[in-house]
């Protein structure tokens, strides 16, 4: 077991390991085997949660707190799905937020065995006194109120995109075919409250991923670029040198997000600086024709001189989504690559991917045939990529799929 010390200025830290201690204090290993019995039964207490701590009720349509109806604890995959929490007593008088204007809490989700910790606040008087709150799991877009009430803040996930709906309908959409368990329970104070689960079951879980993608298309339009709290053009300018040299294929707006540098010691405190660093948002129009950006940071290394060396890119943060309207430009629809240099008789019909499939293995083929075994991995990659591009949108796969049947046919050309 590690603990993670951190300096106030947060530029040092350290493990502190267990057994170091209990050497030092002469503490036994089986002393520390009877203390970590006595803290698992101590943190057992109160797990369990009985019918006057309040429930975690669902339904297919949107639940009305004061006469909730057509609950139901069984689902099949694709029905929307809705909550309502309902508590013994107030969040202010359960969260002790007599005075303030904000409570912090978290509901988990359990999906068989996958947690899905969603960190909330309610910051409006209106839900801090109600024995209650709405909670989207998997709403229609036209019903849904989650990410739509100001008085309700969610959490960021991995991926840019937000605790609640966004999240759990990404992992719904995961779901292998048959039969899975669903719980949730609200955690407030270390107080674990209403309980509540759902069966969902079904062949094909795909139908939440349109969900997910559209529910993170409405978060992305919401979204704001990060402010510049730095000004410096030249700083800038080599910035967006670098972000091309590491692969990026444009650098649409950079923002200096640090104020100042950062130094980086050796060993905290007032010890040797080794380095300074500061981060910048950037954001860019990627190959599937959508907007993101990502937070990067930049070292610049301490020099035996005692100057600072070259500017180098050192970190990139996950790409998050966001809307041109947000980055100041007009959005533009995506029409795929440019295929004007590419014979009409070489190009499959893009209407059909079974064709598109074909004429990638076809190009497979003939490169193993050749023994150009870089191009037979890549055309296998391209079939599974073609595969994944027309169930996340089978409306809309074409443009995706003529990047990726590009990619392929422009190397299959170079064969001898």
């Amino acid at each position: 077991m590690t603990i993670q010390l951190r300096s106030k200025t947060a530029e040092h830290q350290g493990p502190f390991h267990w057994h170091l201690w209990a050497a030092a204090g002469r503490v036994n290993v089986r002393t520390l085997t009877v203390m970590g019995l006595v803290l698992v039964c101590l943190l057992s207490q109160g797990t369990s949660v009985s019918a006057d701590e309040g429930s975690f009720v669902f339904s297919k349509s949107p639940i009305d707190p004061a006469k909730p109806k057509e609950l139901a604890t069984e689902f099949a995959a694709g029905d929307p799905i809705y909550g309502l929490i309902r508590l013994p007593g107030t969040w202010r008088e359960l969260g002790s937020a007599q005075g303030k204007n904000k409570l912090v809490m978290a509901v988990y989700t359990i999906i068989d065995s996958k947690r899905l910790g969603a960190y909330m606040e309610l910051r409006s008087p209106k839900h801090l006194d109600a024995k209650h709150l709405v909670f989207d799991v998997a709403p229609a877009m036209d019903q849904m109120t989650a990410y739509r009430d100001e008085g309700v803040w969610y959490g960021d996930a991995p991926g840019g995109i937000k605790k609640g709906a966004c999240q759990i309908t990404e992992y719904l959409a995961k779901q292998t075919p048959g039969k899975h368990t669903v719980q949730f329970y609200v955690l407030l104070k270390g107080r674990k409250l209403a309980l509540g689960q759902f069966t969902i079951a079904g062949q094909d879980y795909g139908m939440y991923q349109k969900l997910h993608d559209d529910i993170k298309k409405e978060l992305s339009a919401g979204r704001s670029f990060p402010p510049a709290k730095m000004t410096n053009k030249s700083m800038e300018a080599k910035m967006t040198g670098l972000l091309k040299n590491a692969g990026w294929p444009n650098v649409l707006k950079l923002h200096i997000v640090d104020k100042d540098w950062w130094l980086d010691r050796v060993a905290g405190g007032n010890s040797m600086i080794n380095s300074r660093h500061i981060a910048a948002a950037a954001a860019y129009r990627d190959a599937d024709g959508k907007y993101y950006f990502k937070t990067c940071t930049f070292h610049e290394y301490r020099l035996l001189t005692g100057g600072f060396g070259p500017l180098e890119l050192t970190h990139q943060s996950p790409p998050v989504a966001i809307s041109a309207k947000a980055l100041g430009l007009a959005e533009q629809t995506d029409a795929g690559p440019d295929l004007s240099a590419v014979k009409k008789s070489d190009q499959p019909d893009f209407s059909k991917p079974d064709a598109v499939l074909a004429d990638i293995e076809r190009m497979r083929k003939e490169a193993m045939k050749k023994r150009s075994f870089l191009l037979v991995g890549k055309c296998s990659g391209a079939a599974a990529k073609i595969k994944t591009a027309v169930e996340k949108n089978p409306q809309g796969y074409q443009p995706e799929v003529k990047r990726i049947w590009l990619g392929v046919y422009e190397e299959f050309k170079k064969l001898p």
